[in-house]
């Protein structure tokens, strides 16, 4: 530690205190001083703090000092100045400390106000200090006094917080207050009340009302981030009483308006003004989310413009209004699609309350013109109803998500934004869903699709992501493509991959370029682009890829292998969800192009978990197969897996029986055949059937009664064609 080494002269320094060599006092409190001291045990300079000699008698000040230093001790965090160790005897008492020599964040900012440079450096740092503080919230302490003073920023970028002078454990009751050793121990330490901290950085709750919480210290936290953007206090505060008198009159300005030839990102303004509203409700909720906007920041991501505001009740809103049939459950539905375009990042923000039977709202995301589908599927709905949320895409769900907080007659916030590799969906500012998506979303259109009007909508707005280095970059391809320039789409892509090559956006890039040359139609070198993500952060992509690319010679057996491929190689990456969810998407979607396909995907979804046998989709395949004697109709996989052939898929679950048929299907003289045969010939057809059973096939071998294409059949009931 090193408070800018305040050299004093005043008295002789002592010797020693302790074993450690006192070499110079370095800083001096209002209880307490600082020494500059070496150990001679462990061979190194230590900082050293004891109390004031004159104030060593104080019963209190003792007390306070080793509640300080044993939160302080119990605080093991890299952005939090430790303690090596506390020593206590009757004629003193001092803990130590590292030595770190270093500037204080006060120190650092009063020179940038001389040299008038950018400070955008120190809002790294800045993350670092909110990421301690988040860690001291979650072992229970407020330091309550977080200032730029109590930041050390050492010559090799160390960043430290100290001093917890006046540090204290949040929401204390009887039963936490006997986990904490430190108050147990000091009770008279823990009084409520009493005005402490500097009052510049003080929370208006603090002063008013005497009250300490999480959002006090994120108020602090806010203080020091508009001095880092603008190099100026966002208030001007002179006593408690004079804050009292004028409090609600009270104006803090945007660090843009305040300081407008400095060089302040929008989207970090805005999260110094939301750590500084007035109402502790409205400020941060908890440092994660703080820390997560921060990250936006320096991931990149686009800030949000509004863009338009929306009402369902004005026709000249909306380019589009219908009523359609949805594609799963064919129910009707009034479908709306604005009538301005929204490329890109976009944010959706509404507020509804769903009334009594309300089935929801669903909110529509990057839809084409028009309502058909061409080329790559496009089109994303996020449904809202009681206690559930569904994530639909091109009107086929892809997940569900049991969410108890969405309750009839309650007012919902609702915060959907769509970014380039992800859609994230908030109630009530509380995260419900993030789902990446990193095929391109291919039309431009936001709209609303509901069931009934049982529900209210007092706002709905749109805003748009601005550009920046990293998402613009992407943005530009990406709106080629959604408007079919595929040709310039893909030039763009293949400079991205190349200036960022085995970065992320790269690799998004080589894998859109890769589907922008499926889209014209050069299958052999979409392969190729698919093969430049083996072995790298975004391998999974490789085979979402390949399996697209199959489909798109409509061979639906390898594609399906693709996608089951990744299911193995990739079990604990986080971005599975994209080939879980083409798996569910194509179940669904490869009804219309044949009847193989869905039982291959429903084979997928029920060996990896995707889907339980009592989906009312896995039952409605398996109504079309009968049950052959050794297998139990409950038993979904197991039936599939038979009249798909699918040799390893019986072995692994045990059916030897029907493993034996497959394999010997030619071989009459197997007593197993036999009987299936025997069972062919006395079953009589199935009425649930939309196909001809298996005892049908028996019965009409001749091509000229065979009215539906080869391609309908299933391998087993294509394998008993052949041989008959």
């Amino acid at each position: 530690m090193n408070r800018e080494v305040e050299s004093s002269k005043e008295s002789v320094l002592p010797q020693k205190i302790g074993h450690y060599i006192v070499k110079e006092l370095i800083g001096k409190g209002g209880m307490g001083e600082v020494y500059l001291c070496y150990d001679p045990i462990t061979e190194r300079e230590v900082a050293l703090k004891r109390i004031r000699p004159e104030m060593h008698a104080i019963p209190l000040i003792r007390q306070r000092f080793l509640k300080e230093a044993k939160i302080a001790a119990q605080l093991t965090h890299p952005a939090i100045l430790g303690v090596y160790s506390i020593e206590e005897n009757e004629t003193d008492v001092f803990y130590i400390m590292p030595y770190i020599q270093g500037k204080t964040l006060k120190t650092l900012l009063a020179g940038y106000r001389q040299s008038k440079a950018s400070t955008i450096h120190l809002v790294r740092d800045f993350l670092t200090i909110c990421h301690a503080v988040q860690y001291a919230h979650s072992k229970g302490v407020l330091h309550r006094d977080l200032k730029p003073e109590n930041i050390l920023i050492g010559p090799f970028n160390e960043v430290l917080i100290y001093d917890f002078g006046l540090a204290e454990y949040a929401d204390m009751n009887e039963e936490s207050f006997d986990e904490m050793p430190v108050l147990k121990s000091h009770p008279d330490l823990t009084r409520v009340g009493k005005i402490v901290g500097t009052i510049t950085y003080m929370a208006p709750e603090r002063i008013l009302e005497k009250l300490d919480t999480v959002q006090s210290d994120i108020y602090s936290l806010g203080v020091i981030l508009y001095q880092i953007l603008t190099l100026k206090h966002p208030f001007k505060r002179q006593s408690v009483k004079q804050f009292k008198q004028q409090a609600q009159e009270e104006k803090i300005f945007d660090p843009s308006d305040v300081a407008p030839m400095r060089e302040i990102p929008p989207l970090l303004a805005k999260i110094a003004m939301r750590c500084l509203f007035f109402k502790k409700e409205q400020r941060y909720q908890n440092l994660k989310e703080m820390i997560s906007d921060l990250e936006q920041y320096f991931e990149g991501k686009a800030d949000w413009v509004f863009a338009a505001r929306l009402d369902p009740k004005n026709p000249t809103d909306w380019e589009l209004q219908e009523t359609i049939v949805l594609k799963q459950s064919k129910d009707w539905a009034i479908y709306m699609l604005s009538s301005t375009l929204f490329p890109g990042n976009v944010k959706l923000e509404s507020h509804i309350t769903l009334e009594k039977g309300s089935e929801g709202v669903g909110f529509l995301l990057g839809v084409a013109h028009k309502m058909e589908q061409k080329g790559l599927d496009s089109g994303l709905t996020v449904w809202i109803a009681p206690n559930q949320v569904r994530l639909l895409r091109a009107g086929i769900v892809l997940k569900t998500i049991e969410t108890p907080q969405i309750q009839e007659d309650l007012g919902l916030e609702i915060e959907i934004e769509k970014l380039y590799e992800s859609i994230h969906l908030k109630i009530d500012k509380k995260s419900v869903l993030v789902v990446p998506i990193f095929l391109p979303v291919t039309g431009a259109h936001v709209g609303l699709v509901y069931k009934d009007l049982q529900f209210r909508m007092k706002t709905f707005s749109i805003s748009v992501g601005s550009y920046n280095a990293r998402i613009g970059c992407l943005t530009i391809p990406d709106t080629f493509f959604a408007n079919g320039l595929f040709e310039k789409a893909l030039e763009e892509y293949n400079k991205i991959s190349h200036s960022f090559e085995r970065r992320s956006e790269g690799l998004i890039a080589t894998f859109r370029s890769g589907l922008t040359l499926l889209e014209l139609n050069r299958i052999d070198e979409a392969f190729e682009a698919f093969e430049k993500l083996h072995k790298t952060q975004k391998g999974i992509l490789e085979w979402l890829g390949k399996g697209l690319s199959y489909r798109k010679l409509l061979e639906v057996g390898e594609e399906a292998k693709c996608y089951e491929i990744a299911l193995n190689l990739f079990k604990n990456d986080m971005n599975l969800i994209l080939i879980e969810e083409e798996i569910l998407f194509r179940l669904e979607q490869s009804k219309e192009e044949g009847r193989v396909g869905p039982f291959l995907f429903a084979l997928i979804a029920l060996k990896y978990h995707l889907l339980s046998k009592d989906n009312s989709t896995i039952q409605e395949l398996t109504k079309t197969l009968l049950t052959p004697p050794f297998l139990d109709p409950e038993e979904p996989e197991s039936l599939i897996a038979f009249y798909l052939m699918k040799t390893k898929s019986l072995e692994a679950l045990g059916k030897s029986e029907a493993l034996e048929v497959v394999e010997n299907l030619y071989r009459k003289t197997d007593p197993v055949v036999t009987r299936f045969y025997h069972w062919l010939e006395t079953i009589e057809n199935s009425p649930t059937s939309a196909f001809p059973s298996l005892s049908e096939l028996l019965k009409k071998t001749g091509k000229k009664v065979r009215t539906i294409p080869l391609q309908q059949y299933l391998p087993l009931e294509l394998a008993l064609l052949q041989k008959l």
